[in-house]
């Protein structure tokens, strides 16, 4: 009862290993492009790296997952680490520095699976 309730919240059915997958592979993308992006518009990073990450909320009864990924920009020197919030749907969201997210409304959504009107499924694709 409790898996249909969940389900029913996120309003998606449970998907296989290879949906989940390729839903994973795209909100990875998703937020590389995003944290690629800020990092070029942003002269405070030019020439960071970037430390890229997914979707952890994704699963099989959840393949859209939250919307966001957690990213890390290192510094040339390797001594210093930025944390980033970068969306996994929106190329007009971007991203966000972690301190800013956390100021924002759609920070209550991160780490809950959410809505497929919030986070559609499949990912849509903005990576260029």
């Amino acid at each position: 009862m409790l898996v249909l309730a969940s389900l029913s919240a996120c309003n998606t059915q449970e998907v296989g290993f290879a949906s989940l997958e390729e839903a994973k592979g795209t909100a990875r993308e998703n937020a590389m492009y995003n944290a690629q992006t800020y990092r070029q518009s942003n002269i405070l990073y030019s020439g960071w790296d970037i430390i890229g990450r997914g979707d952890s909320t994704q699963s099989n009864g959840c393949p859209q997952g939250d919307g966001w990924a957690t990213l890390e920009f290192v510094s040339p020197s390797k001594a210093q680490r930025i944390k980033v919030k970068c969306s996994t749907v929106s190329g007009n969201t971007g991203c966000l520095e972690d301190a800013d997210f956390k100021t924002k409304p759609f920070a209550s959504d991160d780490g809950s699976c959410q809505n497929t009107n919030k986070v559609p499924y499949p990912l849509p694709k903005i990576a260029r």
